[in-house]
């Protein structure tokens, strides 16, 4: 009896090791799959910020592929790719489009009088002046230089006149400061207009 007993006695503390040295491998491993899992979550997270900032350059690049550095309107290139698609929209519906040209009088005497900075300046307040005069479904465009454009559909050659005429008024109402003047310079605008597919011949 006595022998039996001590090896139950030595079974439990044998046992007894078994479970303390199994339960001390359980929380190696799981605090090794903690840390394991910390590691995950910081490298998605760190993967999900690159992504966000890849994805926000693209953008960005593709921005700066169809719109003016200087004053945020489309384009010569955007208006290149996207008049074709407009003419071709307007077969299929049948309505017009209108093609208006708008050139900043006088701004080469502008640039060489007050400097490119100040010629700058009024390109800006130029092209903030067509945004808000123009519908939001217009699409205005830098040409080039001191020339814009402005494709608007669904527009009737009476419209556009009238559409114009708003334009040229408001431009000559907009001042643009200069420091070392008095008087601030006073834009004018010359505008022609072309209406497709009435003007198309």
């Amino acid at each position: 009896i006595r022998w039996r007993v001590r090896d139950l006695r030595n079974q439990k503390q044998s046992l007894t090791a078994n479970v303390r040295e199994r339960t001390k491998e359980l929380r190696e491993e799981v605090q090794h799959r903690k840390e394991v899992e910390d590691e995950l979550r910081l490298s998605n997270q760190l993967l999900e910020d690159r992504v966000k900032e890849v994805s926000a350059l693209h953008e960005r690049l593709q921005m700066q592929a169809i719109r003016d550095d200087l004053t945020g309107l489309f384009n010569r290139r955007y208006l290149n790719e996207n008049l074709p698609r407009e003419i071709a929209r307007v077969d299929r519906k049948g309505y017009n489009l209108t093609f208006m040209i708008l050139d900043l009088d006088r701004f080469k005497l502008i640039n060489d009088t007050y400097g490119h900075a100040i010629g700058d300046n009024v390109l800006v307040a130029f092209s903030d002046a067509l945004t808000r005069l123009t519908r939001e479904m217009d699409i205005v465009c830098r040409y080039g230089g001191e020339e814009f454009v402005i494709l608007a559909p669904e527009m009737s050659a009476e419209e556009a006149v009238e559409r114009a005429e708003d334009i040229r008024k408001t431009i000559e109402t907009i001042p643009v400061s200069v420091a070392t003047e008095s008087n601030p310079i006073e834009m004018t605008v010359s505008i022609g207009i072309a209406c497709y597919p009435e003007h198309a011949d």
